[in-house]
């Protein structure tokens, strides 16, 4: 009989999808609501999709489900989807629509949606569900793709064609759909032929100073807990405003300080998390490289070496050099580099920089330690003649 698991010790950060993803939401849920009033008002939008990119951790999948949940608090027929990279953009999306008509009592246009389904017609089964939503009391339909960078090409090809098909349309459709990605999103848009004006695109930044003050204030002030300036500034330079990171170390020191009402969290607190919160990223670190093919981990171990004196940062020109040297010894690069961004491994920004240890906590040794764990696998699969000593 296996025994139970324990619980994971409570703080008011546990209970938060991602701490810190208020504050990122804040700034782009606002950006989403006028779209939503706009096609609430006027029956469509300017442009159908937006596109909301940012790295890994930054809270991309809190802001598109906190914008569907308040969509539809607004009257309109919103439907969440989580892209896999089996996404099927007719298929699933027409089970997806389904559900949610039915659910939300919309019903009447089902045999429509499958009809559209089969005939590979995605234009059509976005705007009769949009009017199936009209027909049912609700404002229009509301479709939130998040991490629409895990599907295929034709996947994400279809849907600009969908959406080039609706905007050409008399009358235009009552649809807006919002998408997440990481930054790579915009270079696959760019190669399947879509201007980026003609795309409404919105950068996720993470958080500054005063957001990450926020996130550890606002959870901990029903508590009567403060966290102290240092510790706010501790915080803030170790995890480098990833709302992600804040959200664990946050959970760490929370748990190993245990402040009661009227205390204060401290920066000595923080500092005796650090260690804490080090060794479970390094624990889903392995567990992530375990998931790693041969290419994927020969294109990680050298982005590790090529940044082993720095911080972990390339610029695109070293980035483009990089992965010259590689097209001999992995199959397709792009593609590595893209899903080793969706594992959190690296992370890349909107000029094609990349960086090395997108888990790794801003110390001293946390980027090294990753560099010798990716080194030490690398060479157990003999890829490498040795683990260096990185």
């Amino acid at each position: 009989m296996t025994a139970p698991r324990p619980a994971r010790p409570w703080s008011p950060y546990l209970a938060s999808v991602d701490v810190g993803a208020v504050e990122v939401a804040g700034r782009d849920l606002l950006t989403i609501r006028d779209r939503c009033d706009c096609l609430q008002t006027f029956g469509a939008t300017g442009e159908t999709l937006s596109v909301f990119h940012g790295p890994g951790g930054s809270g991309r999948s809190a802001l598109l489900q906190t914008a569907a949940e308040q969509a539809h608090r607004a009257g309109l027929l919103a439907v969440h989807v989580r892209v896999s990279p089996a996404f099927d953009l007719c298929d699933d999306l027409a089970l997806f629509l389904e559900v949610a008509l039915t659910t939300q009592r919309l019903r009447g246009c089902e045999r429509h949606v499958y009809d559209d389904c089969r005939a590979r017609r995605v234009a059509p089964l976005l705007h009769l569900t949009g009017l199936a939503a009209l027909d049912g009391g609700r404002r229009g339909l509301a479709l939130f793709l998040d991490d629409l960078d895990a599907a295929e090409d034709e996947a994400v090809r279809a849907l600009l064609e969908a959406i080039d098909t609706m905007e050409s349309s008399t009358p235009r459709a009552p649809v807006v759909i919002v998408a997440s990605g990481s930054h790579d999103l915009l270079e696959r848009l760019d190669e399947l032929g879509t201007p980026r004006s003609a795309v409404d695109l919105h950068e996720i930044a993470e958080l500054g100073d005063a957001g990450v003050a926020r996130a550890l204030q606002r959870p901990a002030a029903p508590h009567g807990v403060r966290w102290s300036g240092d510790a706010v500034r501790l915080v803030a330079s170790v995890t480098g405003g990833n709302p992600r990171l804040v959200h664990l170390l946050a959970h760490e020191t929370w748990v190993g300080a245990r402040p009661r009402r009227g205390g204060t969290v401290g920066a000595a607190d923080v500092r005796t998390s650090v260690r804490r919160a080090v060794e479970l990223l390094e624990c889903e670190l392995q567990r992530r490289l375990d998931r790693l093919t041969n290419d994927e981990l020969r294109y990680l171990d050298r982005l590790a070496r090529a940044t082993s004196h720095g911080d972990g940062h390339l610029g695109p020109r070293e980035v483009a050099a990089l992965e010259d040297m590689l097209t001999d010894v992995v199959v397709d690069v792009r593609r590595t580099r893209r899903h080793l961004e969706r594992l959190g491994l690296l992370s890349s920004d909107a000029r094609g920089a990349v960086t090395f240890g997108a888990l790794a906590l801003r110390t001293d040794s946390h980027r090294d330690e990753q560099r010798r764990a990716v080194a030490q696998r690398a060479a157990r699969r003999g890829l490498v003649e040795t683990s260096p000593d990185m």
